[in-house]
């Protein structure tokens, strides 16, 4: 069934207008928001949803809510409002999410690659770097770690900071020895994708290097050489 948010949205704006003591207010302010985002309504998906948080801070959308106003912040090209809400869900205590521990994980999880991912194809490294290793923290698996690692050395070199990003490469490198032949093909990729990238790097390092010796050499004063006797006159 094709979902009509034009109508929803219309609907449960009209709905939160009344005075019903009844009315499962949550309930309806999650669906009006909802469907605001669905339709890019942005501003408006903002302003509800910051109305939520601030409102029902311990309803268990409440993750779901802060993904989508940071989503909706970073389509407004409001990219340190929406890097705030994702760390402030990234961050959250663990008392706030022991009671529902699997949904806070997967919007954790959603908020944190989405926007990151967002950050880093916009160029703004810096942001995204945040998010990443914020990333890093919600889990010790290596299915999540190493992925989030990799991730993270690349937006260092993006930064134009190789010695970071080979320190993450290598740290990352390290970890193929314990995993084993029990890798899946996906770890077994990121392990390739890293040592290739900390191989370009020293290659690259050295390269410069190189140039830079190269153009030291010729831009050094030439060597003098004693000026040429003229011909005696006969």
């Amino acid at each position: 069934m094709r979902l009509r948010y034009p109508e929803a949205a219309d609907f449960f704006s009209r709905l939160l207008k009344q005075a019903n003591p009844a009315l499962n207010r949550p309930a309806a302010q999650y669906r009006l928001i909802r469907s605001l985002a669905a339709l890019e309504r942005n501003a408006e998906a903002v302003a509800q949803g910051d109305d939520f948080l601030a409102h029902y801070p311990d309803a268990p959308e409440q993750p779901e809510v802060r993904f989508v106003v940071a989503l909706a912040l970073k389509r407004l090209n409001r990219n340190g409002e929406a890097l705030q809400q994702v760390l402030s869900l990234l961050q959250e205590r663990k008392e706030r999410t022991q009671d529902h521990p699997g949904l806070w994980a997967f919007w954790q999880q959603q908020a944190g690659n989405e926007i990151g991912n967002f950050l880093y194809r916009d160029g703004d490294y810096v942001r995204a770097l945040s998010i990443y290793q914020a990333l890093a923290q919600l889990d010790s698996q290596p299915a999540w770690q190493l992925p989030v690692g990799y991730q993270i050395g690349l937006t260092y070199e993006r930064l134009f900071q190789p010695v970071k990003a080979l320190e993450t490469y290598r740290d990352i490198m390290q970890r193929e020895a314990k995993a084993g032949t029990n890798a899946s093909p996906g770890i077994k990729a990121i392990f390739e994708m890293a040592r290739w990238r900390a191989d370009f790097i020293q290659w690259q390092a050295k390269a410069e290097l190189a140039a830079n010796a190269a153009t030291d050499h010729l831009t050094s004063p030439a060597v003098k050489t004693a000026p040429a006797t003229s011909p005696s006159t006969p």
